[in-house]
């Protein structure tokens, strides 16, 4: 049985594309996540909706883009970690001093850590959605 929650779906009109440019917006407000300005992905499926490959297309899109979203996110993380640390004084104690200090650098590096590797994802997924647009057939191979 396949899991609802991570069953596939194709954005295969301009509607399923601001249906989801709508529920990344409430998600965004429901969970107090903030999202960057972007073009929409109404305005992208439009624009790539003479495309015999479209869906695919779109598929890709969305997930750079959510992948994007994410290592905002993680980067805007290492921030706040740095301002907790240096208003809390951490940043001023060795780690053995201080768990204050030790918390706050375990989640630095956590944080740091997944911002490197979402970015190395977005680099991917970028690349991926530059060869289905150049040359779709090398995609798959």
């Amino acid at each position: 049985m396949t899991d609802p929650v991570l069953s596939e779906f194709h954005i295969r009109s301009s509607d399923d594309a601001r249906t989801l440019d709508q529920r990344l917006r409430h998600w965004s407000e429901e969970t107090d996540q903030y999202i960057p300005d972007h073009l929409s992905l109404e305005v992208a499926y439009n624009a790539l909706a003479n495309r015999p490959d479209h869906t695919r297309i779109m598929a890709a899109l969305f997930d750079l883009y959510v992948t994007w979203i994410f290592s905002v996110l993680d980067y805007m993380k290492c921030f706040s970690a740095l301002r907790d640390m240096n208003r809390e004084g951490a940043s001023h104690h060795s780690i053995l001093q201080s768990q204050l200090a030790f918390n706050c650098r375990i989640a630095s590096l956590s944080f740091y850590t997944s911002y490197v590797l979402r970015l190395r994802a977005v680099w991917d997924k970028l690349l991926g959605l530059y060869v289905l647009l150049v040359e779709p057939r090398a995609y798959d191979d």
